[in-house]
């Protein structure tokens, strides 16, 4: 059959489109478009992105802890089921994801682990019409995006300090600003039909949105969708302000609970108070990042065959967070995580984790529930 592999990049409106497929999954089903989802026990999981898939080809196993070739098996049964004649699979997690460069020990052993990963899926897809969809995000932009993410999330993803100071993460995250690697990885070795490379700039994008231009890609926006893409499941920023806040706050050690309290706290915030969330990166790590985009580009349009970003995009480096801000913002986060509101959402994530681990088929049930109501939520 064929399949169409949405493999990011992060940070370009990515969650927008996996929750739009989601919700719109039974027009796609009777249009013989699959955009499938793991099973337990017989009731659907709806994650939304297909990441944990993509984790499992390392050997990842996250919830709802599956191998990926049980995940691929499931996926191939709902096509059978539904007499699909086209799959669709997105996440960011392909172009990115597993293996975690901060888990590596050098260059080398990453692009090792990260071929692997390609090889395994490689293997899944023989047989299969592939077609590859990838955004990418100037590497200026990018970075600046990717430094703000790590730290807002840095006690979720990993055991270990990820960030210490951009320099550090600047030095750590290069092999990632490897656009033309990547791509030449992917093209070797999952040998796609076409790959579709598209800048992401919102003001470039069909229809302005990310929703819609995936749509146009994919030959399927004259379908009549029941779920509209309006301001639609998009991860949220925190302020600049609420970043340096993290920062210090990840210096000490924390369950997984308690950081997602902390995450969603600021988020509060961040929608309360307003203010702006482009980092502010360390004007000699700044330069750097520059000489490295460009050097970038150029090895891109190589790939490419032609310019890819253009030339009129201009970088601004933001002013940093003075003392006084820094302050007032701790003190806004104590005195708002001190409502005992939070407490009690201290208590649905450790029971929702309890379900998560022990009690995978009522978490499945909650994810049901959860689907309902952004079904009322979203519908035209």
């Amino acid at each position: 059959m064929k399949i169409i592999l949405h493999i990011g990049q992060s940070k370009t409106g990515t969650s927008a489109i996996q929750g739009f497929m989601t919700l719109n999954r039974k027009v796609l089903l009777e249009n013989k478009v699959l955009y499938p989802m793991p099973y337990i026990k017989g009731m659907q999981v709806n994650l939304g992105s297909h990441n944990a898939f993509v984790d499992a080809l390392t050997g990842k196993n996250v919830y709802p802890y599956l191998s990926a070739e049980e995940y691929f098996k499931q996926f191939l049964e709902q096509a059978e089921q539904f007499d699909s004649e086209v799959m669709i699979l997105s996440a960011e997690h392909f172009f990115g994801g597993e293996p975690r460069i901060w888990e590596t020990h050098n260059v080398q052993e990453y692009e090792t682990k990260y071929r692997r990963k390609l090889q395994k899926l490689a293997k899944l897809l023989q047989g299969h019409e592939v077609h590859v969809l990838v955004y990418l995000r100037h590497p200026v932009k990018w970075f600046l995006s990717a430094v703000s993410q790590t730290i807002r999330i840095e006690r979720l993803i990993s055991k270990k300090r990820v960030y210490l100071n951009d320099n550090q993460f600047f030095e750590l995250m290069k092999p990632l600003l490897n656009y033309s690697f990547i791509l030449q990885v992917w093209r070797d070795t999952i040998k796609p039909k076409n790959m579709t490379l598209i800048p992401y700039e919102k003001s470039q994008l069909y229809g302005g949105s990310s929703v819609s231009d995936f749509l146009m890609r994919i030959n399927l926006d004259h379908l009549d969708f029941k779920y509209s893409d309006n301001k639609l499941i998009v991860n949220s920023s925190l302020n600049l302000d609420l970043i340096e806040v993290k920062k210090i706050l990840n210096r000490v050690p924390r369950n997984i609970n308690q950081e997602r309290l902390i995450i969603n706290c600021m988020e509060k915030l961040s929608k309360k108070y307003p203010q702006k969330s482009e980092y502010s990166l360390n004007p000699f790590v700044f330069e750097k990042l520059i000489v490295a985009s460009m050097e970038q580009c150029k090895e891109l349009e190589l790939f490419c065959g032609k310019e890819f970003f253009g030339t009129s995009i201009d970088f601004v480096n933001e002013k940093p967070v003075t003392k006084q801000e820094l302050l007032q913002s701790i003190r806004q986060f104590k005195s708002e995580i001190s409502h005992v509101n939070y407490w009690l959402l201290y208590l649905k994530f450790k029971v929702m984790s309890f379900f998560r681990g022990r009690l995978k088929p009522l978490h499945a049930l909650l994810h049901q529930v959860r689907l309902i109501f952004w079904y009322i939520k979203y519908k035209k």
